[in-house]
């Protein structure tokens, strides 16, 4: 690799990505790790926590990353949206509700994937009416999202 730590920051975090792309999460997983021992790249930290809390790996790793990338920038509305969608994973309804609703205002509010969100922890704090509402109004930033159109009809909290 080069002298140039940008270069190489960016070479791990395209790899990590790609991986991830690829299916491949042991190899991504590992080149995250590599990542942020390396450097205090706060996207590459967020990912790597919402990845983790897709799949449901390392729910308390996830947590911890996000909270650095919270604490530093509170304001960020995709780290919001990580932070909530973690404590949705953990079971954290109410708590999740608190920041996605924060996502959601700040700028979530033509961001398909925070309304999307904000639609299912809704209907995991049994506001089923709203949840719906919020799903619909996704699917006009999401039009051909056909798990999302399945919510509508089938959702079932995690």
């Amino acid at each position: 690799m080069s002298n140039n730590n940008f270069i190489n920051n960016q070479c791990i975090l395209y790899l990590a990505e790609t991986y991830y792309k690829l299916g491949k999460r042991d190899s991504a997983y590992f080149y995250f790790d590599l990542g942020i021992r390396n450097m205090n790249n706060l996207i590459m930290m967020n990912n790597y926590a919402y990845y983790l809390s897709e799949n449901s790996d390392s729910l308390e790793k996830a947590k911890h990353l996000s909270l650095i990338t919270l604490k530093s920038e509170p304001e960020n509305c995709t780290f919001l949206d990580t932070y909530a969608w973690i404590l949705y994973k953990c079971k954290s309804y109410k708590l999740a509700l608190k920041f996605i609703k924060s996502a959601y205002l700040k700028c979530g509010r033509n961001n398909g994937d925070i309304i999307e969100h904000y639609g299912d922890i809704l209907y995991c704090n049994n506001k089923k009416d709203k949840a719906i509402k919020y799903w619909r109004k996704a699917l006009e930033f999401k039009e051909d999202n056909d798990k999302l159109k399945f919510k509508l009809s089938n959702f079932k909290c995690e």
